[in-house]
């Protein structure tokens, strides 16, 4: 028996269907399109931008600061800000080849932890932030450190890792100064003394780097890349003679050695009577403003462990604490016993704080000064002067 197939009407049902699915198929494309080029395209515009564009900070160099003989005591060098983009961690490549995206992550983290001196758990957390772009790894990275990160990652053949300009503030004498100077934060903003009260002119204009890239974090079109150039801060002059700073220091140095009970250290400053020009300042126990956050001075460091002693028991705690955490603090360098409790935590980190403001604070401005008896001098003097008495 012969089977028949679809006479000539059925075949001009089945091509009318089919142009009719194809035209309603393209004509809700069209729709579609219509919709999102025409009445939505701003939005898109916009969401294309967001995901497209990377703009980046260039932190401006900081001011310098120098002594009235025009010595520099406080400038700002050019460091690395190392960041990653944890959405190009993972090379498809490389999976398709048997490398894990776990195993490339791995990789990465053991790098950069050992490199830059950062815990690796921490670097693990932030690279398995898939979602993010940007992540920072680590601040105030010399550069030389920063050509070895390159290196060991071009070798390992890892994505995602960048870096980004920097400055880092170095004080060439240490603590010499410190408690005039004080110290800038990690955000580069004055924290204490000078650096503080004279922020906005020592800070500078921030510039920017705006590119577009692709999924790959790789420039679509460099030459499309605006680069806004950072406008350095200006400097500072001070009236501080350095070399009367400094026998200063060291006559203060004895007065402690010899007054070493002496509440809130000792202090001292040097002034032209004739025009009331600051020429030496002085407060010790003192800080480097290389490292604000180091306790070295003993005499803190002793009435530090006098004011934990008195926490540990209120709260019943028997732990030793080491002696590195007294200098350096940190989490880190706390018994892992007492992790978990943040109560004592935020208490003992509270009671290094207090200690480390005594050690920043300039008593010389801050404090009222009652001369006492020594201020006789000034009486009697004045009235000879005047007149009103005589030596008879």
């Amino acid at each position: 028996m012969a089977v028949k197939g679809p006479n000539h009407q059925m075949r001009t049902r089945i091509r009318g269907l089919t142009v009719l699915f194809a035209l309603i198929g393209f004509g809700l494309v069209g729709v579609r399109l219509l919709y999102m080029q025409v009445f939505n395209h701003d939005f898109y515009v916009q969401q294309a931008t967001a995901l497209q564009t990377r703009d980046t900070f260039i932190t401006p160099n900081r001011g310098k600061i120098y002594d009235a003989n025009m010595q520099v005591l406080a400038e700002s060098a050019a460091v690395e800000r190392i960041t990653i983009s944890p959405k190009a961690v993972v090379d498809e490549d490389k999976v398709k080849k048997g490398i894990s995206a776990e195993t490339q992550q791995q990789t990465l983290a053991q790098i950069l932890s050992e490199t830059l001196d950062v815990d690796y758990d921490t670097v693990m957390a932030k690279i398995q932030k898939t979602n993010s772009q940007y992540e920072i790894i680590a601040q105030k990275v010399d550069k030389d450190v920063s050509k070895e990160l390159d290196e060991k990652l071009e070798a390992a053949d890892c994505t995602g890792v960048y870096s980004e300009p920097d400055t880092k503030r170095y004080y060439q004498h240490g603590a010499f100064l410190s408690a005039v100077l004080g110290y800038v934060g990690s955000d580069n903003n004055g924290a204490y003394g000078l650096e503080s009260e004279y922020n906005d002119e020592l800070s500078g204009t921030a510039g920017r780097l705006v590119r577009v890239q692709n999924r790959q974090n790789r420039d679509i079109m460099p030459e499309t890349q605006q680069y806004i150039p950072a406008t350095d801060g200006n400097s500072l002059v001070l009236t501080i003679d350095s070399d009367i700073q400094n026998y200063l220091e060291k006559h203060l140095e004895t007065a402690l050695a010899d007054n070493p009970e002496a509440r809130d250290g000792v202090s001292g400053i040097v002034m032209n009577v004739k025009t009331g020009e600051v020429l030496a300042m002085a407060n010790l126990p003192d800080f480097d403003p290389n490292d604000a956050y180091k306790l070295t001075s003993e005499k803190y460091i002793n009435e530090l462990k006098k004011n934990v002693a008195k926490i540990l028991k209120e709260e019943n705690v028997k732990v030793e604490i080491p002696d590195a955490w007294y200098t350096e603090g940190g989490l880190d360098n706390l018994p892992e016993a007492i992790h978990d409790n943040s109560d004592l935590v935020d208490a003992l980190g509270s009671a290094r704080v207090n200690i480390l403001m005594k050690t920043w604070r300039n008593p010389v401005i801050a404090d009222n000064y009652e001369p006492g008896s020594t201020f006789k001098l000034m009486t009697v003097s004045t009235a000879y002067d005047l007149g009103a008495t005589h030596a008879e």
